[in-house]
């Protein structure tokens, strides 16, 4: 078993941990994790009277000078970058598309369910709008029942160009892997694309 004696000191620059063997005191050696110069010093047996020998700017090379610039340079980037992409993240919210409740004044009027080829079927319909305005998109959301009257798939039919105080006409097909009894309509809502 060794009785060589090793002493803990941390880097200036980068507060990194440099352990060394007694007999190295006194000596300048580049810190094992950022190469900046570190003179090994034997830490004061009471942790209060420990003082952090930090560079004197003006002895500093122009390469430490620059390598010193380039990392607060870097942070400032890293910050920056961040900022940048929070405030993006934050844009994307505070603009995202909402969720649209059903449509006010728009109604389905009728609407059928007819049998259609290879185990399909045809929801058909009207949809009536009772406002002043012209609705671009409107979709039809049905819901299709199964012969127990449990929900077996969803099925939408949009009506373009729906004018104020008119109706149109909607026709849509289920698909062949629904077992569809009935339908019932969930709602008219306004189509985002």
């Amino acid at each position: 078993m060794s009785d060589q004696v090793f002493h803990k000191i941390f880097c200036s620059q980068c507060r990194g941990k440099i352990e060394f063997p007694a007999e190295y005191a006194g000596q300048t050696i580049p810190c094992p994790h950022c190469q900046t110069l570190v003179t090994l010093k034997i830490p004061p047996a009471d942790p209060a009277q420990a003082t952090y020998d930090y560079p004197d700017p003006a002895t500093l090379t122009p390469a430490e000078v620059a390598k010193g610039q380039k990392t607060k340079l870097s942070i400032i980037y890293a910050v920056a970058l961040l900022l940048g992409v929070n405030a993006v993240f934050g844009l994307f919210l505070l603009f995202r598309s909402k969720p649209s409740g059903p449509l006010e004044g728009v109604q389905v009027t009728t609407w059928k369910l007819e049998p259609g080829e290879y185990r399909t079927f045809y929801l058909t319909g009207a949809v009536s709008n009772s406002t002043s305005k012209v609705i671009a998109d409107a979709r039809v959301d049905f819901e299709t029942l199964d012969g127990a009257g449990a929900v077996s798939g969803k099925v939408s039919a949009v009506v373009s160009n729906l004018q104020p105080n008119a109706s149109s006409e909607f026709s849509v097909q289920t698909s062949a892997t629904q077992t569809v009894w009935d339908a019932k309509v969930v709602g008219v809502f306004l189509n985002k694309k």
